[in-house]
């Protein structure tokens, strides 16, 4: 049984709005209170919800509009993006640790 492109694409549509949801009220309460213990932490992980929110846009834009270009740019951007702030968070986490930040 073979999933439609269109509820395929619903999807990772409703995936990138709850991510946006998540992540920009991060961004902002870490922006907001910068001097606060856990703000780097809790800004880098808005930072990845928005990023997984726009990956999952272009990847549902390529599922819909039929563009391999589309769908690969999401694929690799997430996967590149979710390695990067996963890297960032562990410096974060390993300078926490150590009392750096």
């Amino acid at each position: 049984m073979e999933i439609p492109e269109k509820y395929l694409a619903s999807v990772l549509c409703i995936l990138a709005v709850a991510a946006a949801a998540y992540g920009i009220p991060r961004i902002y309460a870490a922006l907001r209170r910068p001097e606060e213990d856990g703000a780097p932490l809790v800004f880098v992980r808005g930072i990845r919800a928005f990023i997984v929110s726009a990956a999952f846009s272009a990847i549902a834009i390529g599922r819909l509009t039929e563009s391999e270009g589309f769908f690969w740019f999401g694929v690799f951007f997430l996967a590149e993006e979710l390695y990067e702030t996963g890297v960032v968070l562990l410096v974060l986490r390993w300078a926490r640790a150590r009392g750096f930040v």
